[in-house]
């Protein structure tokens, strides 16, 4: 996926503020005088725990440096149906998980020698329940995921230095939602970094719900020229929300096709709407018939369009 957008800054201010840097401490009972060659002494060993980070706040243990910079949730999202899109006609997917939402977390992470730590070390937590960090959503893999411009980088891999996304499932409208934390385990430490309060609310509400009130197209498009396509969304859920759709034109000819994301936020209870731009440069023949669809979840609309040599009005 390529990356046009700009990281956020994050405060790295508390980095220097944490002495425990992996340290474990081992509370040995003291004793005066010989110790019985016969006696177990026995070790007690506490695990370290920084609880109540603000997010953003950087920490090292044993040479391993985390930030993370920021949380995404998503009620549905893009992806590829293929390894390489760009080799295939109608290559994007939307999903909706049943009753969950998809919750992008961007992290920095930085080794001093060696890889970062893996994505299992990373979790989501709120009391007794855990989040694991997925290695797929929906039986895709994460290399095929596409998250919203939200979102500033490719998934998560464990090398020495990396930025990247880490993606985790928790149920719409999750009851503990104002307790939950990022939480990362490293030798034995334990760090939380309360998740933002904006993400909290959203993962702790219902998702939204939208109707399409229009889908506008043109009859006839002049082949080599752009072509506009409209389409006008109502959100009518008592929460704000993004509006994801696919708009697609093609002949049904392998490689003739052009498509557009669509990404657009609408408040609660509101109307939105966007405007699309075509490349009809593929369009093949001097006469031809096209199709233009919309595929949203749960939304599907097409339309027919002539495309000719030149306007009729010329």
């Amino acid at each position: 996926m390529p990356s046009r957008r700009q990281f956020l800054k994050a405060s790295a201010g508390l980095g220097a503020t944490l002495g425990f840097a992996g340290c474990l401490s081992s509370l040995s009972p003291s004793q005066d005088g010989d110790v019985d060659e016969n006696e177990t002494t026995e070790t007690a060993t506490k695990t370290p725990s920084v609880e109540g980070l603000p997010f953003g706040a950087e920490t090292t243990i044993n040479g391993v440096t985390v930030t993370p910079k920021n949380v995404h949730p998503q009620a549905t999202l893009f992806y590829s149906k293929y390894d390489d899109p760009y080799e295939h006609d109608d290559p994007y997917a939307l999903e909706r998980l049943g009753d969950e939402w998809v919750v992008f977390v961007n992290i920095n992470a930085y080794a001093d020698s060696g890889p970062t730590p893996p994505r299992d070390a990373f979790e989501l937590v709120a009391g007794d329940e855990t989040f694991a960090a997925l290695e797929s959503v929906a039986d895709t893999p994460l290399e095929r995921l596409i998250p919203d411009e939200a979102i500033t980088t490719d998934a998560y891999d464990a090398t020495p230095k990396v930025t990247g996304w880490l993606v985790f499932t928790v149920p719409v409208a999750f009851d503990s939602a104002s307790d939950l934390s990022l939480q990362f385990t490293q030798d034995e430490t334990v760090v939380k970094w309360d998740l933002p309060a904006d993400a909290k609310a959203r993962i702790g509400s219902e998702r939204p719900t939208f109707e399409l009130d229009a889908f506008d197209v043109p009859e006839q498009v002049v082949r080599g020229n752009a072509t506009e396509v409209s389409l006008s969304v109502r959100n009518t859920a008592s929460v704000d929300g993004v509006f994801r759709a696919v708009v697609r034109m093609t002949n049904g000819e392998p490689h003739r096709d052009s498509r557009k994301r669509v990404e657009l936020p609408i408040e609660a209870s509101t109307e939105a709407t966007a405007t699309v731009e075509l490349d009809s440069s593929k369009y093949s023949g001097s006469r031809s018939t096209e199709t233009c669809y919309l595929q949203a979840v749960g939304i599907e609309r097409e339309r027919t369009v002539e495309v000719v040599l030149e306007s009729n009005d010329s």
